[in-house]
C-alpha cells in the first residue's frame, strides 16, 4: 500500500537515487548524461536537503513522498517564491509511471496549499519535457505563455 507523507531525513539517499533515475529517463534525450549527473548532484545535494530542513519551520515549503513500505516511489516539493506557490520538483519512478502516484502527490500538495489559503500554484517544466507537459494538462493545469521563464521553462498554472 502506498503512503503519502512528509519527507524524513532518512529518505534522502533514496530520493537522491530516484532523482538520478528519473532525470536520466526524463532528460536523457535533452541533455548529456554528464550534465544530468552534475545537476542532480547539485539540486539534490546533502546541503540542499539540510537547507530544506532548516527552512521547513517557516512553513513556506512542503515535500511529500510516496512510499510503499520502505521504498520511495515518487516525491513532490512545493515552495513559496515571493507571493506565489510553485512546484519545485515532482518525479515518479519511471517504472511506476501511469499508476496515479503523481496525481496523488498533487492531491497532497493541494491539501497543504488549501491549509495556507493559496488560490493557485504553478509549475515550470522544461519545454521539451513531454512527460510533465502531458501530466500537467491531464490533471487540470492551464498553459500560461505570458508567465514562461525564458525559452526553456514554460508555465502551467492551476487554481485550487
Amino acid at each position: 500500500m502506498i503512503v503519502y507523507r512528509p519527507l524524513k531525513k532518512q529518505d534522502i539517499k533514496q530520493i537522491q537515487k530516484l532523482a538520478l533515475e528519473s532525470w536520466l529517463f526524463t532528460y536523457g534525450k535533452i541533455y548529456k548524461e554528464k550534465t544530468i549527473r552534475r545537476n542532480v548532484a547539485d539540486y539534490y545535494s546533502d546541503k540542499s536537503f539540510a537547507d530544506y530542513f532548516s527552512k521547513i519551520k517557516h512553513n513556506n515549503q512542503c515535500f511529500i513522498v510516496a512510499a510503499d513500505k520502505n521504498t520511495i516511489l515518487g516525491y513532490a516539493h512545493i515552495g513559496k517564491k515571493k507571493k506565489s506557490w510553485e512546484i519545485l520538483r515532482i518525479y515518479v519512478s519511471p517504472k511506476r509511471l501511469g499508476e496515479g502516484i503523481g496525481t496523488n502527490l498533487i492531491k497532497n500538495i493541494e491539501k497543504f496549499l488549501k491549509s495556507k489559503e493559496a488560490k493557485n500554484y504553478a509549475a515550470y517544466p522544461h519545454i521539451k519535457n513531454k512527460i510533465a507537459k502531458n501530466f500537467y494538462s491531464k490533471i487540470g493545469f492551464q498553459r500560461k505563455k505570458s508567465k514562461d521563464r525564458g525559452k526553456s521553462s514554460i508555465c502551467y498554472e492551476k487554481n485550487i
